[in-house]
């Protein structure tokens, strides 16, 4: 299978490239971010051509299979890009910068049969198969996703996920959607409560960064 990686620069790229150059039947065929800096050190690890435009990348090399990446209100159009040129694809969440776009790209991919994937990976965590070892009606639970300090994207060189215009909601749109989405416990008759928490922003931040826990109560739930 020939695959390629769209937008390097994400700090989520390793996850995605490591596993793909331990797999036989694999080949990474080319690498593309909007920085050529930041596509040479992944291009040269899979031993492949980095590219600035992924268009141009897909063009050229005509891949099976993509990883996307990109900021977020880039997501849709480069979503759209590949279900045109018929390219299976599995994107990094949250694929949008509202509801309205994200569905915009599932009925697409639907209707021209073009696989399209949201790999949450802690679906697949522990803590799913230590729930249902219990066996027990769930009556109260409590989730919370801790991704790190907020200056870790300054580091990374990727300061766009502060940056509303560009991320569309910081944490509660990065991190938060993979606590909802990845409901390890399906609700039957429980109360689903959510809460949102500003935190003060450190000096030099340029506004409040947000989490959101999700909180189940009030009932009896089952896990899934």
């Amino acid at each position: 299978m020939r695959v390629v990686l769209i937008g390097v620069s994400h700090w989520h790229t390793p996850f995605f490239l490591d596993p793909c150059l331990s797999l036989p039947d694999v080949t990474i065929v080319g690498v593309s971010d909007p920085i050529l800096a930041r596509a040479e050190p992944a291009a040269a690890k899979a031993g492949c051509k980095p590219f600035t435009d992924y268009r141009e990348m897909c063009a050229a090399l005509r891949p099976d299979f993509a990883f996307a990446l990109a900021r977020h209100c880039e997501m849709a159009d480069l979503a759209r890009f590949l279900i045109d040129q018929r390219i299976a694809f599995a994107m990094e969440k949250p694929c949008a910068i509202n509801a309205a776009e994200a569905s915009d790209i599932a009925n697409r991919a639907a209707v021209a049969g073009v696989f399209a994937a949201v790999p949450y990976v802690i679906r697949y965590s522990p803590m799913i198969e230590i729930i249902r070892s219990n066996n027990e009606s769930v009556q109260y639970c409590m989730f919370k996703f801790i991704g790190g300090m907020v200056d870790r994207y300054r580091q990374q060189q990727v300061d766009w996920v502060i940056d509303r215009k560009a991320s569309g909601g910081g944490a509660l749109l990065n991190l938060g959607v993979a606590t909802f989405t990845r409901r390890p416990i399906r609700c039957s008759t429980c109360t689903i409560r959510s809460e949102l928490r500003i935190i003060t922003s450190p000096p030099g931040m340029t506004r409040p960064w947000k989490s959101s826990p999700m909180t189940a109560s009030a009932g009896p739930a089952r896990s899934s």
